[in-house]
C-alpha cells in the first residue's frame, strides 16, 4: 500500500532534521578539542615568536597552601601547579573556545537552514491570528 505524499514528505523531514542534530551534536562535541589543540598551537607559536603575554605567565600556577591539603582535589592541585603555562594554556583556550563555538553555531545555522525543513509545523511555531477591521 503505497503512503500519500505528505507523510512521505514528513517522514523525509524527520530523517533530515535527525541527521542534522547528529551533525550539529558531533560539531559541538569537537569544539573543546579543536580549541584546546588551538591552544596548544598558539602556545607553542608564542614561544618561537616571544609573545609578551607568553613571558610574563610563564611561571607555574601556585595555589594556596590549604589547597593542597585537602583530601580529594590535593594531587590535583599539586598537579595543576606543576603546569608551567597553565595560565596562557587557559587563556588560549577560552579564547579558541568562544571563536570556535561561534564559527560552528553559525555553520550548523547555515547547514539547518539548506538542508532542515523548509517551515516550522504548526506546533511548534503557531501563527498569529490577526482581525483586519
Amino acid at each position: 500500500m503505497a503512503e500519500n505524499p505528505t507523510e512521505m514528505q514528513k517522514k523525509r523531514e524527520e530523517t533530515s532534521v535527525r541527521s542534522l542534530s547528529l551533525i550539529s551534536f558531533l560539531i559541538n562535541a569537537l569544539v573543546p578539542v579543536i580549541a584546546f589543540s588551538a591552544a596548544l598551537v598558539m602556545l607553542d607559536i608564542g614561544i618561537q615568536n616571544n609573545w609578551q603575554i607568553v613571558i610574563e605567565m610563564a611561571a607555574p600556577v601556585r595555589f594556596p597552601q590549604p589547597f593542597y591539603h585537602l583530601n580529594v582535589v590535593g594531587s590535583l592541585f599539586e598537579f595543576l601547579s606543576t603546569i608551567q603555562y597553565l595560565r596562557v594554556i587557559l587563556i588560549f583556550f577560552m579564547l579558541g573556545w568562544i571563536l570556535f563555538a561561534g564559527l560552528f553555531s553559525m555553520l550548523n545555522a547555515y547547514l539547518y537552514k539548506a538542508f532542515g525543513p523548509s517551515m516550522y509545523s504548526k506546533v511548534d511555531v503557531p501563527f498569529t491570528v490577526t482581525k483586519n477591521k
